[in-house]
Formats: C-alpha cells, structure tokens, sequence
C-alpha cells in the first residue's frame, strides 16, 4: 500500500516552484536554503484548511521578505512578524513556527546583504 499523495506533492512542488520565484534576480538568497524553507512550508501546509485572507497574508510576507533589498530594517522586521503570527494563528506547532519564521529570516537576510557599512575614517 502506498502512502504517497501524487496531488499534494503537485501542489506542494508548486508552491516550492513559486517561492523559488519570487526574489528579484540581482538580489537571490542562497537557492539550497530558499528551497528547504519551500519544502518545509509546503509540506508543514498540506492538508490544512487555509483561509483565503491567511493566505494571502502568508504570501505576502514572503514575497516582501524575500525582495527585501533596500527596505528598512524595521519593515522587514514587520513582514517577519508577520509571517510567524500568521503560522501561529493557524495552530502551527511553536517549534515548527520558529524554524520556519528563522529559515524566511535568514534567506531575507541574504536578500538584503550586510546590514553595516563600514565607518569612513575622516582625516
């Protein structure tokens, strides 16, 4: 007997192939991390009942985190935020909501570049 769904994983590489999308060319996160984020969000969604506003919500949030560059700290922050009460309304477990609000965290982070600039020395 097989356990394998062949319509929720089209759904699910669906979701990866539009995720994988969504950072503007000149500023990519690392693909390996920005795909294990997809796999885990899509695989952690399946199967729930997920409410048109939610999201909505959801996919705006990473699409803001992940075409970050040139946004202010604070904003990205938000959209952050964002993300994980919205995993966290839904009921998603704490952990898992954690390990993915980190994964989105990190792949903005690489969207964004460093947050300082080196100070001029004045002469």
């Amino acid at each position: 007997m097989s356990l394998r769904n062949p319509d929720r994983e089209a759904k699910q590489d669906e979701l990866v192939a539009r995720i994988l999308a969504v950072p503007e060319s000149m500023h990519q996160p690392k693909r390996p991390a920005l795909t294990a984020f997809a796999r885990e969000l899509a695989g952690r969604l399946a199967g729930r009942d997920l409410k048109p506003a939610v999201a909505t919500r959801i996919a705006a949030d990473i699409t803001s985190a992940l075409r970050s560059a040139g946004m202010g700290t604070r904003k990205f922050t938000e959209h952050i935020s964002s993300f994980e009460k919205s995993l966290s309304d839904m009921g998603m477990n704490v952990f898992v909501t954690r390990s993915l609000t980190s994964k989105l965290r990190t792949a903005g982070e690489q969207v964004r570049g460093p947050q300082d600039l080196p100070v001029l020395q004045l002469r």
